[in-house]
């Protein structure tokens, strides 16, 4: 275990991050639509330019290749990055809606919605997808005319660490923060108040973001770790069904993703034979992968982060 003063935040700058950002938040920086846009841009050119420390970072936390990178953590940044640069102009439009009942009719009146920036918002983001889940709600809050501070996890310690480096080369500082750390980093991150924090865990610590939050009413997002059952139906193909859900716990993070199937719900009689197939077509999974040269399983595990292996 690497010592936490060799490259954690010191938790004594903790309020003046916080601070520097609700004065940026307060001076209204990100207000003006070309500079969301000129920091989302930023951030595609730090990935584009830098593509393969992302990767190189990735295989040293995770132990994943260049498909998983490109396909479900840094190439789908790139592509909600664009997206959102495509359909910013459209969000931030005053738009007109029905005035509600009962009004004075006797009054001209029309009522409309202007999307306004919150101000400060918190990202604590997992290991699991330590890019993707760091950023993708940062360029989403920036677009929305916000400033934020990034919390990423000690677990995925390379790609903490190449984000705090390499943010602020790429996109000004007196719009992303990023701060390195762990449960003491997070919990003294909750003592201040912001207008927005996202949170992707487990609902243990879930419900800790959601406590703290509500000292301030701050509104929260929060992604949790759950149970998701695969039902296969007494008439369905059950070769099919099982490689469907092997390939969901034994490809695309080896399980540690939303969409992976935790269990099986089934009629009895089907019972003995889906766990044979399923079986069988993990076996053929993990057969492939390893003549692909490549570990599908991560490095790195934490239960309080709502996921198994």
């Amino acid at each position: 275990m690497i010592a936490e003063e060799e490259w954690y935040t010191p938790l004594s700058q903790i309020p003046s991050i916080v601070q520097s950002k609700r004065l940026s938040a307060n001076s209204g920086i990100c207000h003006d639509i070309s500079f969301r846009k000129a920091q989302i841009n930023a951030l595609i050119n730090m990935i584009d330019e830098n593509y393969d420390t992302f990767k190189s970072a990735i295989h040293a936390d995770l132990g994943q290749n260049n498909f998983f990178t490109k396909m479900f953590d840094v190439g789908s940044i790139v592509s909600a990055a664009k997206f959102v640069l495509s359909e910013m102009d459209e969000w931030v439009k005053t738009k007109a809606i029905p005035t509600s009942f009962p009004v004075n009719t006797a009054l001209p009146f029309k009522s409309t919605i202007t999307p306004t920036p919150r101000g400060v918002i918190l990202n604590i983001s997992p290991w699991n997808f330590p890019f993707n889940l760091a950023l993708v709600p940062v360029l989403e809050a920036i677009a929305a005319g916000n400033v934020c501070i990034i919390k990423p996890s000690e677990h995925s310690m390379n790609c903490s660490k190449v984000m705090a480096r390499l943010l602020p080369q790429y996109v000004d500082p007196r719009v992303v923060s990023v701060v390195l750390g762990g449960a003491a980093h997070s919990t003294e991150l909750l003592k201040h108040r912001f207008d927005a924090i996202v949170f992707t865990g487990s609902t243990e610590v879930g419900k800790v973001v959601a406590t703290a939050a509500a000292q301030h009413l701050t509104p929260t997002l929060l992604e949790l770790g759950g149970k998701s059952p695969a039902i296969v139906c007494d008439d369905a193909d059950l070769e099919s069904a099982a490689m469907r859900i092997a390939l969901s716990k034994f490809t695309a993070n080896m399980g540690q993703f939303c969409c992976a199937s935790d269990y099986v719900i089934v009629v009895e009689s089907k019972k003995r034979k889906i766990c044979r197939v399923v079986e069988t077509s993990a076996c053929q999974i993990l057969w492939y992968r390893s003549k692909a040269e490549s570990r599908c399983w991560t490095d790195d595990f934490n239960s309080a982060y709502g996921t198994t292996s």
